[in-house]
């Protein structure tokens, strides 16, 4: 465990030293990303997948060595596994036969993508990648390979929704559906691509989440005719996993709303796509009571969140600036507490080198 904290603590270091070297912020901001993003990496990639705690990991690990051993064909004939998972498999184990590549492989394109948006979108890139360790995301990427690259690549694709490339925007959910499938909820958000921001919208779709929140059963049975699957429609309270997390990401749309709710109409199309898919992702969270499964599927649309509560805070208008630094700071004291929790009550936080033979 003391891994992870040691990984939070450096990851502090380096802002602070980064923030030494020179005036140029932006610069700043580049460096401290890399470092850092260079950290989790290393740190994410080298577990030793077997002591982990957790099943997924090991079979994610056992998978790549399999693949070496299946045929090109055997790719897209698995019943569980989506076929550009499998395929993706081939062609590294092809290259690198080491099996460790690939927990260091996957942790490479999760951080790349997430850190890439938070430097391309947030106004304070420190407090972006503190919400993306504590808010659920980066947790969840340690043991959901699949599903985390898949909504990697979703919100890359935002770009070109953001820029009105619709075309390269479907091509990418598509190629995430060949990852995990149940990135075709994505395709959703091209309903709010010629929305405006007002109010009476946004009150529109929240009670259009509220409604199908009603119908998260049959959705959900839907969901297992057409993906020829069965997934669990079960509940599993765990105040963290719920309560908590609602808050969260509920407090990040509202205050990127609040500095401009008087005239939403100041807020630019970035922060009208990235506010639409937060409510979007908080609506399908909330389903969770309904069916744990609907959680996951969320996380499409909550990568978002520290883009959100990092630009809420850091355009937030105070009268007295200090008044804005006291938000900030115990905002970030907030956040930190939550990823010590996490680490020390979520399953898959055990740590150990693969070079190792006791775990730390």
């Amino acid at each position: 465990m003391k891994i992870w904290l040691l990984l939070l603590g450096s990851i502090f270091v380096t802002r602070f030293l980064v923030n030494k070297a020179g005036p140029d912020t932006k610069k700043n901001d580049k460096a401290f990303l890399i470092i850092s993003g260079i950290m989790i990496v290393f740190v994410m990639g080298s577990r030793y997948a077997t002591a982990s705690g957790s099943g997924d990991i090991n079979n994610y690990y056992r998978m790549y060595i399999n693949a070496a051993n299946m045929s090109w064909k055997g790719c897209f004939e698995s019943e569980n596994i989506e076929g550009g998972y499998l395929l993706l498999n081939k062609i590294l184990v092809k290259i690198v036969k080491w099996p460790q590549f690939i927990m260091y492989f996957e942790a490479s394109f999760v951080t790349f993508f997430m850190l890439r948006a938070i430097y391309k979108y947030s106004d304070n890139v420190f407090l972006g990648l503190m919400c993306y360790f504590s808010v659920g995301t980066f947790i969840f990427a340690l043991t959901g390979f699949r599903q985390s690259m898949a909504f990697s690549i979703c919100l890359y694709a935002v770009d070109f929704l953001i820029d009105k490339k619709h075309i390269r925007f479907i091509i990418l959910v598509l190629l995430a559906m060949t990852i995990h499938q149940t990135a075709v909820v994505f395709f959703s958000v091209l309903l709010f691509t010629r929305a405006e921001m007002k109010r009476n919208y946004i009150f529109m779709l929240i009670v259009l989440i509220i409604g199908l929140s009603f119908t998260a059963d049959k959705l959900m049975s839907l969901g297992n005719d057409v993906f020829e699957r069965e997934y669990l429609t079960e509940f599993k309270w765990n105040i963290t996993g719920g309560l908590i997390n609602i808050s969260i990401y509920s407090f990040a749309v509202f205050m990127y709303i609040l500095n401009d709710y008087k005239n939403l109409k100041n807020i630019d199309r970035i922060g009208m796509i990235f506010i639409y898919i937060g409510i979007m992702g908080i609506g399908l969270y909330i389903m969770r009571f309904k069916a744990l499964v609907i959680e996951r599927i969320s996380l499409y649309f909550l990568v978002v969140i520290p883009i959100l509560m990092s630009n809420g805070l850091a355009r937030m208008r105070v009268k007295h600036r200090n008044d804005r630094l006291r938000v900030v700071l115990f905002s970030y004291a907030c956040l930190i507490l939550l990823f010590i929790y996490r680490v020390y009550t979520t399953i898959g936080m055990n740590y150990r080198f693969f070079w190792q033979t006791g775990i730390t």
